[in-house]
């Protein structure tokens, strides 16, 4: 019998009743489970694991939630090469496949096998604490240096391998996958790729040079970003949205292709650019 975790965004109202319409929909031909750490109410049709226990034991994972919840998930998910399904309960869903109102279909779908699998690059991320030890985080979408303090631009300073790119004065900088191309990169004027390619884009935050336009390096090289010693400031490194480091000058960490990949289940019927349109309209 197959196995399915479930991940449940338990900050949004509905998340209750879309976990019961998915059980129904299950209509007991498949065992579900949750991570311990979830608040959840008990409820008789799962089984509870520690967190750890849980991506190594379940066949595939469906997350219930908006994009974050996707992203949280996905490290875990893709180094045990698990892949995710998500239902949107939030707002874009841009990396979902099955909105809240069809919960009951996708389980069928899931069980019969009704889908394509996409697998996704992601990005691993290597840094060194101020205590000297040394850290590696996987991302789906992206990592970004940005400033700390409001009005402050800092300068940051890139590497590609061994040769130097550019030094920037600007609000930050994002490096994303061509999957996390849509998200913020998106937003600081990045361009769009295609969410399956190899390679990364780079993109300063609103800097201060006339000339400073998003980069596309080859997924086979590594990146480094280092904040200049110029002044005296302090920024912050966020990985997928989430704040990992607080950053001071002459700090610095390196981006490369990660071993593993993000496994996306895809069930409905649309195209990338079917899904521009329709998620992102008004953006591109």
């Amino acid at each position: 019998m197959p196995k399915i975790g479930i991940i449940p965004n338990t900050s949004k109202d509905e998340c209750g009743v879309i976990m019961r319409e998915f059980f129904e929909g299950i209509d007991g031909r498949a065992q579900l489970f949750v991570p311990a750490q979830d608040k959840i109410k008990e409820e008789d049709f799962f089984t509870v694991l520690e967190r750890e226990d849980f991506f190594k034991t379940v066949d595939v994972i469906v997350v219930l939630g908006g994009d974050g919840s996707i992203l949280r998930a996905a490290p875990e998910a893709a180094k045990e090469g698990k892949p995710i399904l998500g239902i949107n309960l939030g707002r874009l869903g841009y990396l979902a496949s099955a909105e809240k109102a069809s919960a009951k279909i996708a389980a069928k779908k899931l069980l019969d096998g009704d889908y394509k699998i996409r697998e996704h690059m992601m990005l691993e991320t290597h840094y060194v604490n101020h205590e000297g030890k040394p850290h590696t985080i996987l991302a789906l979408n992206d990592v970004v240096a940005a400033r700390s303090e409001s009005g402050r631009i800092i300068e940051i300073v890139v590497y590609v391998g061994d040769e130097y790119v550019d030094t920037y004065m600007a609000d930050g900088i994002v490096i994303a996958t061509p999957t996390g191309s849509t998200a913020y990169s998106l937003s600081a004027g990045g361009p769009v790729a295609y969410p399956t390619m190899d390679m990364f884009v780079v993109t300063p935050i609103c800097s201060h040079d006339l000339h400073s336009r998003s980069i596309v390096i080859p997924y086979d090289k590594k990146i480094t970003i280092k904040l200049g010693h110029k002044y005296d400031y302090k920024a912050l490194m966020t990985v997928d949205g989430q704040i990992v480091h607080p950053m001071e000058k002459d700090d610095c960490f390196t981006v490369s292709m990660a071993p593993v990949r993000t496994k996306l289940i895809k069930m409905d019927d649309f195209g990338f650019y079917d899904l521009l349109r329709s998620k992102l309209k008004g953006t591109v």
